[in-house]
């Protein structure tokens, strides 16, 4: 085996500290790539980063061709031809002439000739990061550039994977600064608005976006940090219940931040759509003491003064004053007047949002319900009339009650489905399925009879049927446009 003399590693101990001066990982591949090409003297040297799949070239970086000609060329390689070589059989390949392997493929229009060849696969620990390739070297390249290259492949790898765990230290505090301006803007007393419009920020300052390129949007609900992908956009889900922010797909590199991001705040998220539910509640609480007691000791003390007042005005001789105290006692019953007529609207400060109502049905029924899910929901629920409202929540309710007594079923999943055509409430269930359930189930007892009624009477409809994944699902529909 041939010993590569001392003066060979003096060129590869210069490249190694080239590669050491950068910690960036963008810098530290560019710095293999032209200390590589220095190293043995090649006219041309590039780095093909490999995909996830191993198979094909993701990234490729080069050096020796300009700008201008590389625009010439068009599409940079994807690991065809020679290049794919390496992918397939990653181990060092020299070839005196590109031309005589038969896997060459030629070169595109534009692109400079090249003759000889050296590349080498560049591995982190077990895996293959991507190959190094260097062409036309004067002479051809020896046994001692092989040997040279091969030694700076290892030691790129190492580089590359520090400057891996850098960029992926710095992309965690970047992450965590994000969650914690959002959980700082939640704990502050934000309203879920702000707590939401506050995420959105920090999404934008994540991707590198202005602010007004991020925007809010819902998908139905799921993992927090799960990503859906189309033409145009990118929405990444920040909350359990679909809460989601939708950035452009040129943001696509940004979509790993941004999963992590979205994990991260949906507990913030959380937290202030909970707490807007408690203050509500409280709310409607205080609301009923003060209504309570202002009809139990501010009406009851006003009712008894103007008896007294009425008693006192019969008594009295003097006309001017007894017309004086009947028009005080017609004063207090206009404010007795008043006040029932506000303790009336203080004890119906208007109807709940439809979500909150049947989540509300859910949280009731669960300590009693085996397998009762928390309620899904797609769609904007605040396009549905009151009427259709007050129907779903009795329907939910018969719902969730008639597969617990009728299904066998050890789990309930309600979900609400809005869209511009109609809403649907769904119950689905895992037990005995629709071929075996009881009549009561199929419209034959008073609780199916019952839904279908209150379906029909905004020309909906209602049915059981069979399960997407088994069991059975009850389906209750009404239309939201006019025919």
């Amino acid at each position: 085996m041939d010993e590569a003399p001392l003066g060979g590693v003096e060129p590869l101990l210069d490249a190694v500290l080239a590669i050491a001066e950068d910690v960036d990982l963008d810098g530290v591949l560019d710095r293999v790539v032209r200390a590589s090409q220095q190293m043995v003297g090649a006219r041309y040297a590039a780095l093909g980063v490999l995909d996830e799949t191993g198979t094909s070239v993701s990234r490729f970086l080069h050096a020796g061709i300009d700008e201008a000609t590389a625009d010439l060329i068009g599409p940079l390689p994807t690991g065809g031809g020679v290049l794919g070589e390496l992918i397939r059989h990653p181990e060092p390949l020299v070839l005196e002439h590109i031309s005589d392997h038969p896997s060459s493929i030629g070169f595109p229009a534009h692109h400079p000739p090249m003759d000889s060849f050296l590349g080498v696969p560049v591995m982190i620990g077990d895996d293959v990061y991507g190959n190094l390739y260097l062409t036309d070297k004067p002479g051809g390249f020896t046994a001692e550039d092989r040997r040279l290259v091969v030694g700076l492949a290892a030691v790129a790898g190492t580089a590359i994977r520090n400057a891996r765990d850098v960029e992926r230290l710095a992309r965690q505090a970047r992450v965590d600064a994000a969650v914690a301006d959002v959980a700082t803007t939640v704990l502050g007393g934000a309203t879920m608005a702000e707590g939401l419009d506050a995420t959105r920020r920090a999404a934008a300052d994540l991707a590198d976006l202005p602010g007004s390129a991020v925007t809010l949007t819902t998908l139905t609900p799921g993992p927090a940090g799960e990503t859906v992908l189309d033409d145009d956009t990118v929405v990444v889900r920040v909350a359990t219940d679909g809460d989601a922010v939708r950035v452009p797909h040129d943001a696509v590199a940004a979509v790993p931040v941004l999963r992590s991001f979205g994990r991260r705040v949906a507990i913030a998220v959380g937290y202030a759509r909970a707490r807007e539910q408690v203050e509500q509640l409280a709310v409607r609480l205080d609301r009923e003491r003060i209504a309570r007691d202002l009809h139990d000791t501010v009406i009851q003390r006003l009712f008894g003064a103007g008896l007294r007042l009425d008693g006192l005005s019969r008594q009295l001789e003097n006309e001017t004053w007894r017309d004086a105290v009947e028009g005080v006692i017609t004063e207090l019953d206009a404010a007795i007047a008043d006040l029932r007529a506000t303790i009336a609207s203080m004890h119906d400060p208007g109807p709940l949002p439809l979500e909150d109502r049947l989540r509300a049905v859910v949280a009731a029924m669960q300590p009693i319900t085996v397998g009762l899910q928390p309620l899904q929901v797609a769609g904007d629920p605040s396009v549905v009339p009151l009427a259709v409202t007050n129907d779903m929540v009795a329907v939910l309710r018969e719902g969730v009650t008639n597969a617990t007594r009728h299904a066998e079923a050890t789990r309930i999943t309600p979900r609400l489905e809005v869209d511009e055509e109609g809403a649907a409430l769904l119950v689905g269930d895992d037990g005995i399925g629709t071929g075996t359930a009881s009549p009561s189930r199929h419209g034959h007892g008073l609780g199916m009879g019952n839904l279908d009624a209150r379906a029909r009477r905004h020309g909906g409809r209602c049915e059981l049927v069979d399960g997407p994944d088994g069991g059975a699902q009850l389906r209750w529909w009404v239309p939201l446009t006019a025919d």
